[in-house]
């Protein structure tokens, strides 16, 4: 059994999943979360740290027993965009990677960006028609974002294996949670209701990426206007989304996933999905994955918010988006 651990530093909480399995995540160990210290003077790095400080002292000796650790960092200040490039070997790609980054991302205003890509496979194309060509998923993060994550997890004394786009995250459980009929060939929509963003993540099991914030963080006012009022704006926003989608990739989102802490707010989803006209359900990330019997029913009460840390610790699965 391979042992790995999913940090999700949030923007006002710490997520933490720690499991097992083998070629896959198949039982879930600990599951905490955790608020970031108080501000009173305090900067970011030192709030998260004291979160993160305190799930790992309840853990007691485990915390020298996390594997494999992946952590997350946010969609401010990244990019993320799926491209069509010539088929060339991964070094080939490596060394054009700057060029087309620079073409494809805004790059302009991101300070010291990290860029990478990974081959998500074939374009397809007309047969005999042009030169073979390949899908690649690029990505760009602000140094100073991952040297937020970087230096979170150090002053615990850990030193993170994988820093992933939260977006690439959350799609990685979600496509590793849904059943084969609602996943293989389909669309497949989250909508990551956080505090700070609302961010909507589209993607296929072939590809087809993309990834928009769509809408400030949830409100601090929960009453049934205020809610009402907020979901008609972001689903608004979702519409223009899903229509770029469809113009873009020729597929239709049937069904919308929701994560996050909004998805724990009363009303919420149920005012997304008037507002939208077609389903809107709260996305359980555990599903199919054992739990601790002590924190099962109350775990899965709250599920919605670990999706960030879930697909984390699921990055050593057999594939991953």
């Amino acid at each position: 059994m391979s042992v790995r651990t999913g940090i999700d530093l949030g923007s006002e909480s710490v997520k933490l999943v720690r499991g097992e399995g083998r070629t896959r995540l198949e039982r879930i160990t600990h599951i905490e979360v955790e608020a970031w210290d108080p501000a009173n003077g305090k900067d970011p790095t030192e709030r998260a740290a004291g979160a993160l400080g305190r799930i790992l002292s309840r853990m007691g000796g485990v915390r020298r027993r996390l594997g494999q650790v992946a952590v997350g960092v946010g969609s401010q200040e990244t990019g993320l965009r799926e491209v069509t490039l010539p088929r060339l070997s991964e070094d080939e790609l490596r060394r054009a990677l700057p060029f087309e980054a620079r073409r494809h991302l805004t790059l302009e205003e991101m300070a010291s960006p990290t860029i990478a890509f990974q081959i998500l496979g074939p374009a397809p194309s007309a047969e005999g028609v042009g030169d073979p060509q390949v899908r690649v998923l690029l990505v760009a993060v602000a140094g100073p974002q991952r040297e937020f994550a970087l230096r979170v997890l150090a002053s615990q004394g850990l030193d993170p294996e994988v820093v992933d786009l939260e977006p690439l995250a959350n799609l990685n459980a979600l496509l590793a949670a849904l059943p084969a009929n609602e996943r293989d060939g389909q669309v497949v929509a989250l909508l990551d209701l956080g505090a700070r963003e609302v961010g909507l993540h589209v993607t296929q099991t072939d590809g087809c990426l993309l990834s928009r914030v769509v809408g400030a963080g949830v409100p601090q006012a929960r009453g049934a206007r205020e809610i009402a009022e907020y979901a008609e704006g972001v689903a608004h926003r979702i519409g223009e989304t899903l229509t770029f989608y469809r113009a873009r990739f020729r597929r239709d989102v049937t069904r919308l996933h929701v994560g996050g802490g909004g998805a724990l707010i009363k009303g919420l989803c149920q005012s997304l999905q008037g507002a939208l006209e077609f389903p809107v359900t709260p996305f359980n990330p555990l599903e199919g994955v054992a739990l601790p019997a002590a924190a099962r029913e109350d775990v899965t009460a709250w599920a919605p918010q670990f999706v960030t840390a879930c697909g984390l610790c699921r990055w050593w699965d057999g594939a991953h988006v």
